[in-house]
């Protein structure tokens, strides 16, 4: 027999019998399924750490790449 249920749907109502699995189950099934936001970010301090920027501090780096992200 095949039901097909949503997981999150599932893991709600059952989230007084199983306070701590539903919390872990919840949070597992929030990551999302795509890396592109995560491969979109690896680019742009690829591109804003180079050669010509090397001694860019990590503080600097990361305030750099929040404006980034703010365009």
């Amino acid at each position: 027999m095949q039901q097909d249920t949503d997981l999150l749907t599932f893991w709600k109502s059952k989230s007084q019998q199983w306070t701590k699995l539903g919390q872990v189950a919840r949070g597992l099934l929030g990551i999302p399924a795509a890396s592109t936001s995560s491969e979109r970010s690896f680019s742009t301090a690829g591109w804003t750490v180079n050669e010509r920027r090397t001694q860019l501090s990590g503080d600097s780096v990361d305030g750099l790449l929040f404006l980034h992200e703010l365009v």
